[in-house]
């Protein structure tokens, strides 16, 4: 591989892990927090299965109703972006689906701060 694709996926995993951050963050400000995986290395196989979780549970949550949707949207474009991510490394390099997840994971970033906002207003 070439050290372009491998700067590359490098990129792409910070944009991931930048969002993932956000949303670790989100999650423990709500009400009922909840706990994701995190630390300095990160697995897949505990990552994915959480922000899966999130999608589920969110609307259990006491908080409004934007703030609910936010973090479920944003654990959806998060999502998307890891199965992106995990397509980029198999395909080895194709650019629409770098630029589909840059696009997805600065979504699920952009919200996630909002989201963050609108819990700490409250406090």
């Amino acid at each position: 591989m070439s050290d372009e694709y491998d700067d590359e996926v490098y990129e792409l995993g910070s944009h991931l892990m930048k969002a993932y951050q956000r949303l670790v963050k989100v999650c423990a400000l709500l009400p009922v927090p909840i706990t994701l995986p995190a630390g300095p290395v990160y697995d897949s196989r505990q990552i994915i299965p959480a922000v899966n979780r999130i999608v589920t549970i969110i609307d259990d949550q006491p908080v409004p109703t934007e703030v609910r949707s936010g973090i479920w949207g944003s654990s959806l474009h998060w999502l998307s972006a890891a199965n992106l991510y995990t397509q980029y490394i198999a395909t080895e390099g194709d650019e629409v689906l770098a630029m589909q997840i840059k696009l997805n994971a600065a979504t699920a970033g952009e919200i996630l701060h909002y989201m963050e906002e609108l819990l700490t207003d409250d406090e």
